[in-house]
């Protein structure tokens, strides 16, 4: 699983995530050359919009630079049971996840969307920095 974003053709470019999932999942592409059987498929999600993009070409994903990954507010830590965001200007942690299953996976978007798996399935939270406030 990572995150990335996808050109769209205004030229903008839409936030995505980009799950490995088994063959047959419903709008999920299949992985390799055609006739090849490899049992996984990928699945690309819109992550502001929450729709699946079937028809996307994994191709085209754009993953981001670990300059970009730098550049970002925020930062993330991983462990087999746990996961923090933290704050990259003072260190401090923003959001701790503790899972009473192990993370398969974790990828944690530009604009702060945490994406993340366990052997029960995956999810995507907005993660904001400490003092942005929340609306009501």
């Amino acid at each position: 699983m990572t995150v990335g974003s996808l050109p769209r053709p205004d030229g903008s470019a839409a936030p995505v995530a980009v799950l490995v999932v088994p063959a047959g999942t419903p709008g999920a592409r299949p992985v390799g050359a055609p006739g090849d059987e490899s049992g996984s498929a990928v699945l690309v999600h819109d992550l502001v919009r929450s729709d699946h993009l079937g028809d996307a070409d994994p191709e085209q994903i754009l993953r981001p630079s670990e300059d970009d990954r730098a550049a970002t507010p925020l930062g993330l830590s991983r462990g087999t049971d746990y996961l923090r965001v933290w704050d990259r200007a003072d260190r401090s942690v923003v959001a701790a996840l503790i899972a009473d299953t192990p993370f398969t996976a974790a990828d944690l978007s530009p604009d702060g969307i945490l994406v993340l798996a366990t052997g029960h399935g995956a999810k995507a939270l907005r993660i904001r920095a400490a003092g942005a406030g929340i609306a009501s």
